[in-house]
C-alpha cells in the first residue's frame, strides 16, 4: 500500500466513524457471536449499523430512494460469495471497528460533538488499524458499490444499457 492509499483508507475510515459514532444500539454485542458454520447471521440492529457505515462510505440515498439499503445485501454477498475465512475476517474487523467507536465515544461529550472527527482520527492513528479492520472497511466499500451497480435504479436510469445489440457490420472500414 502506498502512502496515498493509506491516506485514502484513513479518510474513509474517519468518514464512516464520524457517521456511526453515536449509534450505540449494537455496541454491546460482538459480531463474532453471530458467526455460525461460516455464515454471518446478523440481527436487524447490526444490519442497520452496517447499512449506516455503507451509506457513509458511499452516499446513495441522495441519488434515489429506490436504491435498497446495503446492510442486507452486504451480509448476503458475504455469506454466498466469500470464503468462510473471509467472512470470519470481516466479522473480526466489524468487532474491531465497533470497539474503536466505543472507545472514541467515551472521549466525546454531547456538547462537544464538533471534536468527534479529531478524536476519531487520533484514535485511529494511535490504534494502528489491524488487517481485519482494513479488510472490513474495504469489503463494506466494495460491496456497497456492488449494491448500487446491481440496483434496478442504476441499471435502468444511469447505466447506458441497450437490450438490443447494434447491427453487425462484417466488412466495416477502419
Amino acid at each position: 500500500m502506498t502512502a496515498m492509499d493509506r491516506r485514502d483508507a484513513l479518510s474513509n475510515i474517519i468518514m464512516a466513524s464520524a457517521a456511526t459514532l453515536f449509534i450505540g444500539s449494537c455496541a454491546d454485542d460482538h459480531a463474532i457471536e453471530f458467526l455460525t458454520d461460516g455464515k454471518l447471521l446478523l440481527d436487524e440492529s447490526h444490519q442497520a449499523y452496517v447499512a449506516v457505515i455503507s451509506e457513509t462510505l458511499l452516499p446513495v440515498k441522495a441519488l434515489s430512494p429506490h436504491i435498497p439499503a446495503a446492510g442486507e445485501f452486504i451480509v448476503r454477498m458475504l455469506n454466498e460469495c466469500h470464503r468462510q475465512e473471509d467472512v470470519r475476517r470481516f466479522t473480526l474487523g466489524f468487532d474491531q471497528y465497533k470497539l474503536l467507536m466505543k472507545e472514541s465515544r467515551s472521549k466525546i461529550t454531547n456538547e462537544n460533538a464538533d471534536r468527534a472527527i479529531s478524536v476519531i482520527e487520533s484514535s485511529l492513528a494511535a490504534a494502528e488499524p489491524q488487517e481485519e479492520l482494513i479488510y472490513f472497511i474495504d469489503r463494506i466499500k466494495s460491496l456497497s458499490l456492488k449494491n448500487l451497480e446491481t440496483s434496478e435504479y442504476y441499471l435502468t436510469e444511469k447505466y447506458n444499457y441497450n437490450q438490443i445489440p447494434p447491427p453487425y457490420e462484417a466488412c466495416a472500414s477502419a
